[in-house]
């Protein structure tokens, strides 16, 4: 069951290095819950929910 309070970000672009950088800021604060990312790296969308920790 997902938590109402979890904030989600989504990041929709068409840099695979974009999402890497968000991923390494977030850890330090937020742990990832789940992230959905397509095969098709040139159109990137990433949904990623993150928790704080």
């Amino acid at each position: 069951m997902r938590d109402k309070n979890r904030p989600t970000v989504l990041i929709v672009d068409d840099t695979s290095e974009n999402l890497d950088i968000l991923v390494a800021a977030l850890t330090g604060r937020y742990s990832v819950a789940g992230a959905d990312l397509p095969t098709n790296h040139a159109s990137l969308v990433a949904s990623i929910s993150v928790t704080k920790t």
